[in-house]
């Protein structure tokens, strides 16, 4: 049974590195000041998605911080176990410190794939109330002061509304089978928020 504080938990989303457009000390640097606003703001539990990019660099961060004395409970959220398959040494060992050191560590899914992803995404946002979201330009949104709002609203909006209607109109349970549906319409809602709200 997990002992998540979702009051007081933290998620993020990001996008990896190569597909970023903003240095690796640019978003390390931003990624701590918000860490540390959650944390002035009584936020003690931080979920991430152990994917390459802004979960693993998000996790490191914790870490260094926890180490200083911070009061930091760091959860892993692994879609699948052989996620990390093929990394490079860097995030290998960054993925499997994080593992052995986290308060708690989740499996979110025994079958690999995109669906296992998406479960993993709707798991930690069941178990959060704070999201920390970075976003350099996939819907050609340049101007930093927009790095935050686009995030929520293309890449983020569409998959909490996906679980909301899932969960709230169509009264769909967390089934193995019904990962496929969520995607779909998960995507959908993406694609509406990105054609109909985001318009220049």
């Amino acid at each position: 049974m997990s002992m998540i504080d979702i009051k007081h938990a933290c998620t993020f989303t990001g996008h990896r590195p190569e597909k970023m457009n903003a240095s690796e000390a640019d978003v390390k640097a931003w990624l701590e000041k918000e860490i540390k606003n959650a944390i002035d703001a009584g936020y003690t539990d931080f979920i991430t998605g152990m994917q390459r990019g802004v979960d693993l660099w998000a996790a490191e961060i914790l870490l260094r911080l926890k180490n200083e004395g911070q009061n930091v409970r760091i959860i892993a959220a692994v879609a699948f176990e052989g996620m990390n398959k093929g990394w490079d040494d860097y995030w290998m060992q960054l993925y499997l410190e994080t593992r052995r050191t986290a308060f708690e560590d989740h499996i979110i899914s025994n079958y690999p794939g995109k669906a296992a992803f998406i479960q993993r995404n709707e798991w930690m946002v069941d178990h959060a109330s704070r999201l920390i979201a970075v976003y350099t330009g996939a819907v050609g949104i340049k101007k930093t002061r927009f790095v935050l709002a686009a995030a929520l609203i293309a890449d983020v909006v569409g998959m909490i509304v996906s679980v909301i209607v899932r969960k709230n109109v169509l009264g769909i349970k967390r089934e193995r089978g019904c990962f496929w549906g969520h995607f779909f319409l998960s995507r959908f809602c993406e694609f509406f928020v990105k054609n109909f709200t985001l318009k220049k």
